[in-house]
């Protein structure tokens, strides 16, 4: 199923969920890196119950916050010079 602020389209394939998604990102100008699942593993091994949910991922590739919802360029921001100081 794929819904945003300005599209409820309902269930969709993937190829379409994946256009749509783009199109999402492009609309905001998100350009960080965003994971897509092919199927429901994702969520679970990651404990997703929301979307968005933000992983902020150490050097060392391991998970060390996350965060629900969106948040504004100015707590990303914050976030980010705060755990690039430990």
């Amino acid at each position: 199923f794929y819904r945003d602020d300005q599209r409820d389209e309902g269930k969709v394939d993937p190829e379409k969920e994946l256009v749509l998604t783009r199109e999402f990102l492009d609309r905001l100008g998100i350009t960080y890196p965003v994971a897509v699942s092919t199927n429901d593993e994702g969520f679970s091994a990651y404990g997703v119950r929301s979307i968005p949910t933000l992983f902020f991922i150490d050097r060392n590739g391991v998970i060390v916050d996350a965060e629900k919802g969106s948040e504004s360029a100015g707590k990303l921001k914050e976030k980010i010079a705060e755990l690039l100081t430990k």
